[in-house]
């Protein structure tokens, strides 16, 4: 029986492995549009925390912060965002690559613990946190970095020989995050009663309660058709159960993150809910070493990005520093200096919508198989 289960275990882990394939040069991509979406979406502040009242403390019973009393001192917080700003452009480009990622998980980590301390466990940043924690596993500072230039260079180690990795821990991760949304919502949601509906409860709340007036939430707000909601709550039910089996199949695990980035796109047009941080976690799966010019202009000129991203990491940095908590990444920053009405959730859309277009474009295009193909010519020759 032990065996059967071990026997079992082994099976659905190489199915996943096989499913989640991605070589080496891409995750090393990603590492670079892992910081820039870190500078553009996600750069995040923790200084306002020591200017909150202890009267507010209030930390989780299992946390890093039910060991403290009270906030720790403010110098405490500024040190944080000092050590987040430095191990985000260590990781951006490529210097001390895994110490800088397991560095920011930790970091992050802690901060959160006590941010949470206030009452409120935002889930917004689980993914993002998952992301880092998987490739802290994986060596994505093996290309296009400073690790390359001072450790790897010598061992004439190939970008273009793409050695294979895999994604099995991030996929399971998301499956499951999505099994937990879609369980509780299928306790509730699903109840074939036409007179309730829990799409339009969010609907509702978030436009009569929390403002959320914005983009198409106004021209759905009176549409009175029960079965289409009831239609509604039942599809998003089953979408987010069914990561839990499209990841077994890779072409089914890529529609799936492809339907993710379309069911992200329509919450925010219609609940006006920015869920951006997902998409860092889609975009690990993405087999960027595919797109040509990408790759070849950032392998062949990697030293001369190196002090743009710096210039860019500087300037976000001073930014932050200027606005003080407020700012959030570049991309919101020019929205709201364009006076661009609802710059947040169109700087979301226009993510997602780039993210579809990338799902799209792999399936479509016949590149879900690439590292196939590369084994196969190895093999003829």
């Amino acid at each position: 029986m032990l065996n059967f289960i071990s026997n079992s275990l082994d099976f659905l882990e190489n199915r996943i492995k096989q499913v989640t394939h991605i070589d080496s040069l891409s995750l090393c991509l990603f590492r670079i549009v892992f910081g820039l979406f870190t500078l553009c979406f996600r750069w995040q502040s923790f200084r306002w925390i020591g200017s909150v009242p202890d009267a507010f403390y209030n930390p989780p019973i299992v946390s890093v912060s039910s060991l403290f009393s009270s906030f720790p001192h403010p110098f405490f917080f500024y040190t944080i965002d000092f050590c987040l700003a430095i191990f985000t452009i260590t990781l951006l480009i490529g210097f001390f690559t895994r110490f800088s990622t397991i560095a920011l998980l930790v970091i992050l980590i802690v901060a959160n613990n006590f941010q949470y301390s206030l009452g409120k466990i935002d889930h917004g940043s689980v993914l993002y946190l998952c992301v880092l924690l998987t490739m802290a596993l994986k060596d994505w500072g093996r290309y296009l970095s400073v690790d390359y230039f001072l450790f790897h260079k010598q061992q004439n180690l190939s970008p273009f020989s793409k050695p294979q990795e895999n994604l099995w821990l991030l996929a399971v991760l998301i499956s499951f995050s999505f099994f937990t949304a879609g369980f509780g919502k299928a306790l509730t949601w699903i109840d074939f009663d036409l007179s309730t509906s829990g799409f339009l409860s969010w609907l509702y709340s978030g436009y009569f309660s929390y403002g959320r007036t914005h983009l198409l939430a106004p021209f759905i707000i009176g549409i009175n058709v029960p079965l289409l909601w009831e239609l509604v709550d039942f599809s998003a039910v089953i979408f987010e159960l069914g990561f839990l089996i499209a990841m077994f199949w890779r072409r089914a695990w890529y529609v799936w993150l492809a339907i993710a980035c379309f069911f992200h796109l329509s919450n925010g047009l219609l609940l006006n809910i920015p869920f951006n941080t997902n998409a860092i976690a889609y975009l690990a799966f993405i087999p960027w070493s595919q797109l040509s010019s990408f790759n070849r202009v950032l392998i062949h000129s990697f030293r001369r990005w190196i002090w743009l991203l710096i210039v860019l990491w500087t300037l976000t940095l001073s930014l932050s520093l200027s606005v003080g908590h407020a700012f959030n990444g570049l991309a919101y920053y020019l929205g709201e200096s364009l006076n661009i009405p609802t710059a947040t959730l169109l700087a979301s859309c226009v993510l997602w919508i780039c993210c579809l277009y990338l799902f799209i474009w792999i399936i479509t295009t016949g590149k879900l198989d690439y590292f196939l193909e590369g084994s196969k010519k190895q093999n003829s020759e």
